[in-house]
């Protein structure tokens, strides 16, 4: 399979970057920048992906590294001082056949019921290697636990890690690529 910065590096050579006034959770941005894909067999008109990630691996933002060509969270935040700097995501089970439940996205507000996540420790989104457009973290030490309630020992086989005794975990919420940490 091709690889991401490959997909991104064509993406980006058939496509012109251009901006337009962005609607989305409430906030409005009036000149957010996006690629332009012409529409195609695979990319319909008026159809495309919205990208929540940071500026450090939008290509976008490494053609206009501007406050121009921020990626969309990161311009809702300049642009909205008042509003606390984080997303939130309660993934969805909707094929689940005995408990569906709808996942939800918030930013800068917890889902209600939620609240005691603020009180929990703030985990950095790390990236192992430069251009990957997902969201890493690295779990605790001993944080995966098995079904007798003790913790697995891991160690990780990600190179660039800070500690190897904590592994590499990808938040994936639904990007149409596998994410591998390498």
């Amino acid at each position: 399979m091709e690889s991401l910065l490959s997909l991104l590096t064509a993406l980006l050579s058939s496509g012109h970057i251009k901006t337009a006034e962005v609607e989305f959770a409430g906030y409005t941005i009036a000149d957010q920048a996006f690629l332009e894909i012409p529409p195609d067999d695979e990319n319909k008109e008026d159809e495309g992906i919205l990208g929540l990630g940071p500026n450090d691996g939008s290509n976008i933002y490494k053609a206009f590294p501007s406050v121009a060509g921020a990626a969309l969270l990161d311009r809702i935040f300049l642009t909205n001082h008042a509003t606390p700097n984080y997303l939130t995501v309660l993934l969805g089970r909707s094929k689940d056949p005995t408990d569906f439940f709808g996942g939800s996205l918030t930013i800068g507000e917890v889902i209600s019921g939620f609240e005691t996540v603020l009180k929990q420790p703030k985990l950095p989104v790390i990236n192992s290697i430069a251009n990957d457009q997902h969201f890493q973290i690295l779990l605790d030490e001993d944080g995966l636990i098995g079904p007798d309630g003790r913790p697995i020992a891991i160690h990780t086989e990600v190179a660039a890690t800070q500690n190897d005794e904590q592994i590499t975990v990808v938040l994936d919420t639904g990007f149409s690529l596998p994410q591998v940490p390498r």
